[in-house]
């Protein structure tokens, strides 16, 4: 875990937002263009300094810490050694880690691009199944935002891969990729256990409107969730570059800026507190512990 921004002054920061790299990304350079880490760089500034558009609205400023989650998904050198599952665990405690005192209780959003949101998901579902451990992390998240993660699998990875024309080692007989197939078993099963907790939080799906090597890496049907709670928005970039800008006057950036704020605008509110708490009792009352997935 990386932290890329604090409120200066030892400022308590209204949310903390954690973000999740994809398949073949890291920490830092899967959210950068032209030396731009748009999370560090224009994100928490414009929260707590609202552009013209926004500075007549009731919202106001909002300080937030913005921290990355790196693991190992180097697929160009040689197949990753652990599965989504794995990597969740370690997310959870490595969130539950930098969440300590008041910072326990404080508001999260999780922002995951491509396989960083299968990620999340599985992180979410194995805190939902030890509750002794990660009640309070759980019923702190309100809202995810997934950049073209494929939750129903795609046909697509390893095609652009051999299109890159980079030796990938043994990267095809990976765990990961073999998870990430059209509708896999352990991508139905994570879906399956994620609608039990799905509906407390609210969810921003993001889709690519570009091909990547001449395919859509992750289709709308594929990036999108069909929930409720979700909404639903294509960006005219490709897989790889859609959640990467370099200014703040890009449309695609502007757009996922006024998706964030609102969202956080809401975490306040008398209404999204009284339906919070709602959905909490309700989901951890109905929804049974679930497995791991990697058992037999």
């Amino acid at each position: 875990m990386h932290t890329l921004w604090e409120p200066p002054g030892g400022e308590e920061p209204d949310v903390d937002i954690v973000a999740v790299h994809g398949l073949g990304g890291d920490a830092y350079m899967s959210w950068t263009l032209d030396d731009k880490l748009w999370l560090r760089d224009f994100l928490p500034h414009q929260l707590q300094n609202p552009p013209d558009e926004f500075k007549n609205d009731s919202v106001g400023a909002k300080r937030v810490r913005v921290m990355t989650f790196g693991y190992n998904a180097n697929i160009f050198t040689e197949a990753p050694k652990k599965d989504t599952f794995s990597i969740g665990q370690e997310l959870l405690a490595a969130v539950k880690a930098w969440r300590l005192g008041k910072a326990r209780d404080r508001p999260l959003i999780f922002v995951g691009h491509s396989l960083g949101g299968i990620v999340i998901k599985k992180a979410l579902n194995f805190a939902q199944s030890r509750q002794s451990l990660y009640f309070e992390l759980l019923r702190s998240v309100e809202h995810i935002c997934f950049f073209g993660t494929p939750h129903q699998g795609t046909e697509s990875v390893i095609g652009v891969l051999q299109s890159l024309s980079v030796q990938l080692t043994r990267a095809e007989d990976g765990a990961i990729l073999r998870e990430l197939a059209l509708w896999s078993n352990l991508v139905i099963q994570a879906n399956e256990e994620f609608a039990g907790i799905a509906d407390q939080f609210t969810i921003t799906t993001f889709y690519e409107n570009k091909k990547l090597y001449g395919r859509i890496v992750v289709n709308k049907g594929s990036a999108t969730l069909h929930k409720n709670n979700e909404t639903v928005v294509g960006l005219d970039r490709n897989h790889v570059s859609m959640c990467k800008f370099d200014n703040i006057d890009d449309g695609c950036y502007r757009i996922v800026f006024a998706r964030l704020r609102a969202e956080i605008s809401q975490i306040y509110s008398e209404e999204r507190v009284r339906l919070r708490l709602g959905q909490v009792q309700q989901a951890f009352a109905s929804v049974a512990p679930i497995s791991s997935g990697n058992e037999e």
